[in-house]
């Protein structure tokens, strides 16, 4: 288990009130707290509360991959999306890549032996 907040990169498709009807991505970026238990990275606004909801999750699974993209800077691939996060650190981007990555490693295994 891992948490600790980092600044997420926006994306997927948002409809622009000053627009009429046309789509665009968002790419702004947004501290959220992060709380990885098992394969499931949740994040929040805020540090959670007991049965908060998140407002938003990624889900590790064999297809995910994690990379660091530079200082302070990295992303998680899955086959939906790609996630990408800057740590306020060099040492804690390294460390969640790692803890990651290891959590990839172990499902991976776990899957092929099934």
């Amino acid at each position: 288990r891992k948490s600790g907040w980092l600044t997420k990169q926006g994306g997927g498709l948002h409809q622009g009130p000053q627009s009429t009807g046309s789509v665009f991505n968002r790419r702004n970026w947004k501290k959220r707290y992060f709380v990885l238990q098992d394969t499931m990275i949740k994040y929040f606004k805020t540090p959670p509360k007991a049965g908060e909801s998140a407002v938003g999750y990624i889900n590790l699974d064999k297809e995910s991959e994690v990379y660091l993209n530079g200082a302070r800077l990295f992303s998680i691939s899955t086959k939906n999306r790609v996630y990408q996060l800057l740590a306020d650190t060099d040492e804690e981007a390294a460390d969640w890549v790692d803890v990651v990555r290891n959590i990839l490693v172990r499902s991976h295994r776990a899957s092929s032996i099934l």
